[in-house]
């Protein structure tokens, strides 16, 4: 089958849409056309990581997957202009292709590269990575708190100028950490899980964050919307919640934990999906621990396989005898009136969901070798395969 866009068509795309910005009397067209290419590009690079993994389809997914890192650059380019403000051809449905298109370009980029270095030898981690991982965090927060800075204040072009830098900070420097993360994920070595975990989970709030940005800045510059966005902001005066750390969830389960709540972070067996009449549900055994069990939803369908790496709060079951902790659901809906980072993730899907299914559970990218690895991207954008 054709690929409905090629890389080379997206970046004349890019070309185009900065060139308008830059016109005395912009052409709003180029925008749009640059957001459905790009939207384009997401679903066929999405499709293509879903199904096929041949060298020539892994190459196609790469150049499209360097093409998009320039789409939040492009569009603040043209929306600069000033005479970009009378466009009625930036709709809110364009700039939800816009962040779509962003995010997801993140997201491929940095699953390619620690998908890489799964593939390599396994080596333990480094302080080096690990403080790597701690300053790009850092800088996250530092974006974070700017970006609820610029929105009270109303600054519209400021959120979208904060995604066009962060993206460009996600290709240039988050994806060799992710990398070096998958490399050390398949090491024996006790903190494989704290990066493997962190570095996805850390890609995957800069791709969340890259999409609420510029949801924020279209709100920005909408009357009727401006100021009940910078009033969200400043209700929630609060910056961000950490509740699936896991250097600070357990290892084990205990029969004495019967019916507690508590987080584990483990490496999961095999994924199953038990079909039953009233409550179907998932499953995975962890060696030596008990089970995870995640009710009336399917883990394959959201990229958690067996060997991943998982972080998952619950409560704690006995049956048989065997322990198994049950993961609950929970969406960043509940938090937007406390936390500006649940504000901003909710507003931001479906162009990219932080939390597919809601589950109160976290996971590192997929291993190369599963099949339909794919499903972690889709289940985010909400794209289904063929589309």
């Amino acid at each position: 089958m054709k690929p409905p866009i090629t890389a080379a068509k997206l970046r004349g795309a890019l070309s185009d849409t900065r060139r308008s910005g830059r016109l005395r009397n912009p052409d709003p067209m180029p925008v749009v056309l640059l957001a459905l290419a790009a939207d384009a590009a997401v679903s066929a690079a999405a499709h293509d990581s879903l199904v096929d993994r041949s060298p020539r389809t892994d190459r196609r997914v790469a150049e499209l997957t360097d093409a998009l890192a320039g789409v939040p650059s492009a569009v603040a380019a043209a929306l600069a202009n000033p005479r970009a403000l009378a466009w009625s051809f930036y709709h809110p449905a364009i700039a939800s292709k816009v962040a779509r298109a962003s995010a997801a370009g993140i997201h491929l980029r940095c699953q390619r590269a620690f998908q890489e270095g799964r593939g390599m030898r396994p080596q333990a981690p480094t302080r080096a990575l690990t403080q790597a991982i701690e300053r790009l965090d850092r800088g996250y927060v530092d974006r974070l708190r700017a970006l609820r800075r610029s929105t009270m204040a109303r600054k519209f072009d400021a959120p979208l100028a904060l995604a066009a830098e962060l993206t460009a900070d996600a290709h240039r420097e988050l994806a060799p950490l992710c990398k070096r993360a998958g490399r050390a994920a398949g090491s024996e070595d006790d903190r494989a899980a704290e990066v493997a975990l962190g570095a996805s989970d850390l890609a995957r709030r800069h791709a969340a964050l890259v999409a609420g940005a510029i949801l924020i800045d279209k709100r920005l510059r909408d009357r009727r919307r401006a100021k009940p966005t910078a009033d969200a902001a400043r209700r929630a005066s609060k910056l961000r919640r950490t509740p699936l750390n896991p250097n600070s969830a357990r290892k084990t389960l205990r029969s004495s934990d019967r019916n507690k709540r508590l987080a584990l972070v483990a490496q999961l067996g095999k994924v199953d999906f038990i079909e039953r009449p009233r409550k179907p549900y998932s499953d995975a055994q962890i060696d030596g621990v008990g089970e995870l069990r995640v009710p009336h939803k399917n883990m394959r369908r959201v990229g958690v396989a067996q060997g991943s790496w998982v972080v998952a709060a619950g409560r704690v079951k006995t049956t048989g005898g065997e322990r198994i902790l049950e993961v609950e659901f929970e969406g960043p809906g509940q938090h937007t009136r406390e936390y500006f980072e649940d504000y901003v993730i909710d507003l931001g899907r479906p162009a990219y969901d932080l939390y597919p299914d809601v589950l109160r559970m976290t996971w590192d990218f997929p291993d190369p070798g599963f099949k339909g690895q794919g499903a972690d991207l889709i289940s985010r954008i909400s794209y289904e395969a063929g589309d």
